[in-house]
């Protein structure tokens, strides 16, 4: 048993790089690029890597999508939830 162990790799450090764009996100998540942006001004989500100007997407880490999407489904599931 401990030699399986041994070759599981426990570097998860690539769910952390920023892979995906603002747009991508929205797409997997199924809500507004208003929506989204919305979080981010809130403090509800928080990009690997935020834009620097207009026009430029913030990117998104494998970490970053997952949490955002317990967020949604959390908020999916309030009473007063629902996307907004």
């Amino acid at each position: 048993m401990s030699e399986l162990l041994d070759t599981i790799d426990t570097d998860l450090s690539w769910s952390t790089k920023p892979a995906f764009t603002s747009m991508q996100v929205c797409q997997l998540l199924n809500i507004s690029y208003r929506q989204l942006h919305y979080r981010i001004e809130r403090g509800y989500a928080k990009p690997a890597l935020e834009s620097t100007g207009s026009g430029v997407s913030h990117m998104w880490s494998l970490r970053n999508v997952i949490d955002l999407a317990v967020f949604e489904a959390n908020l999916a599931h309030c009473p007063m939830g629902g996307h907004g």
